[in-house]
């Protein structure tokens, strides 16, 4: 069902987004992805980081073509994902793959169904696949919502960074942090 027909049966509704918006969804995937790739802590808890950052990535490829899920309607992961097929032009084995990591994490929620090492790492991994595919098509379709990133050759590598007066103004802070601690440093040895 395409974008349009999902909008008109009441799944998506029309949304205009902005840079900073896509930016925030983008930077929170990506520490997902970050998360997920700890294993310090349980396999539940990063299957839900790469399920997160898939969701996200999800939404950013929505307000990409113009429109968001449907608050007052249920399944809205499920649309979603199901969506990616026509919002960035996703392979349908891919989303059939999202799809099945949708259901083993309604599983794992609503019946404390164990999830098994391969499905945390597949889930990491498609979500990094995903992760790229989104930027391969915001840059060729929608480039006006990069602005405020700063994009690298493989930005599933690290995780994009706002470009702001901020940014630039945080180099005294740093240079400030090191001096104080180079200070620590040398009283300890003292």
């Amino acid at each position: 069902m395409s974008l349009e027909n999902l909008a008109r049966v009441g799944q998506l509704v029309e949304h205009m987004t902005n840079k900073e918006q896509v930016a925030k969804l983008l930077e929170a995937a990506a520490r997902f992805i970050q998360d997920a790739r700890s294993e310090t802590i349980s396999k539940e808890t990063r299957f839900n980081a790469a399920y997160k950052a898939v969701i996200q990535y999800s939404m950013v490829a929505l307000y990409g073509n113009g429109y968001r899920p449907a608050k007052n309607r249920p399944g809205h992961h499920q649309t979603m994902i199901q969506s990616l097929v026509h919002s960035i032009s996703l392979n349908n084995d891919e989303r059939l793959l999202l799809d099945t990591f949708r259901v083993k994490r309604n599983a794992a929620d609503y019946t404390g169904e164990l999830l098994d090492d391969g499905s945390v790492v597949e889930c990491i991994d498609a979500a990094v696949r995903l992760q790229r595919h989104l930027y391969s098509w915001l840059k060729e379709n929608r480039p006006d919502l990069l602005d405020l990133i700063l994009v690298s050759k493989r930005p599933y590598l690290s995780k994009p960074r706002l470009i702001s007066a901020l940014h630039n103004t945080r180099a005294p802070f740093r240079a400030r942090n090191r001096q104080h601690k180079n200070n620590n440093n040398r009283d300890l040895a003292l």
